[in-house]
């Protein structure tokens, strides 16, 4: 016997074990959710939706693990029917505010996370400049900060991940093609987003962000042109991983171009593909052409 209990009216229903509405295939499960979903948003939207695409039949479906039993085919077959009819009367705009509503609830909060991470981060490796450290003829602020410096690199480039999936959600931005919510696509755009944000940025603006750190505590007055050209250059860098972690066209452009110098510095050719077109030959007067 199981027991659901009704939140709407705070009542609990009982629903015998043999009820064949019992299914044990949480995929199909979940299918009907975001069928039942699909069909909710398409009524908020004012979509006329034909009678053969209303889900009612499916709500009648609820999940037991062990007692229940497996879906037909024929169900399968009828829930993929009537997902693909509602799928079919969104246009473009409405399927990108449906897919927007569909991010799941651990995104948002992950991005407060890593942003509360990398702000302490920052934090940290500005305060130990001004620590004094025993024995400092063997270890330096700037020992302690790498560390510190590789983690709010990763950090910043899942966060211009997160930033673009956000984006494409609210439908400013449309870079992204894959299903936002799909859970491993997404942990997979936000793992290369920091991956290709430490990479490409580590070599060069270490002693950036080391010169940035130093410079809140003892602040540099700016005399002339070369040093707010550094300055510049020092912001350019630390906003890089972010935007690394952000466009994946920036940073497949830039990969490309190490790409080429590296062949280049190895003499390897690039090898072109050319199209030669052959021309029609004309028929003479009179003559239809030969096939």
């Amino acid at each position: 016997m199981q027991i659901l209990t009704n939140n709407l009216f705070k009542t609990a229903v009982e629903i015998p074990d043999d009820d064949p509405n019992l299914i044990n295939d949480q995929d199909f499960i979940e299918g009907i959710h975001r069928t039942i979903k699909l069909y909710t948003f398409l009524v908020q939207e004012t979509v006329q939706v034909p009678e053969r695409l209303f889900p009612n039949e499916f709500r009648v479906y609820k999940f037991k693990d062990f007692k229940g039993r497996p879906a037909t085919a024929e169900e399968w077959q009828n829930l993929e029917k009537i997902n693909n009819g509602l799928f079919g009367l969104l246009d473009e705009p409405a399927r990108r505010r449906y897919m927007g509503q569909q991010i799941p609830l651990w995104f948002p909060k992950l991005a407060g996370y890593l942003c509360f991470f990398a702000a302490l981060l920052l934090i940290s490796a500005v305060l130990i400049q001004t620590i004094d450290f025993i024995g400092g003829d063997k270890i330096s602020p700037r020992q302690i900060v790498l560390p510190i410096y590789v983690f709010w690199l990763l950090l910043l480039g899942a966060l211009g991940a997160i930033a673009s999936i956000g984006f494409n959600a609210i439908a400013v931005s449309e870079e992204i093609t894959f299903d936002i919510n799909n859970r491993l696509l997404l942990l997979l755009r936000m793992l290369l987003g920091a991956l290709f944000a430490l990479i490409i940025t580590i070599p060069f603006g270490f002693n950036d962000f080391v010169e940035f750190t130093q410079g809140l505590i003892k602040p540099v007055p700016v005399d002339n042109g070369a040093e707010g050209g550094k300055i510049a250059l020092q912001a350019v860098l630390l906003l890089l991983p972010f935007v690394l972690g952000y466009s994946t066209s920036l940073t497949i452009v830039i990969l490309n171009r190490f790409l080429s110098a590296i062949k280049a510095f190895f003499g390897v050719a690039e090898t072109k593909t050319t199209v030669v077109k052959v021309p029609t030959p004309v028929p003479a007067a009179g003559k239809p052409p030969k096939k």
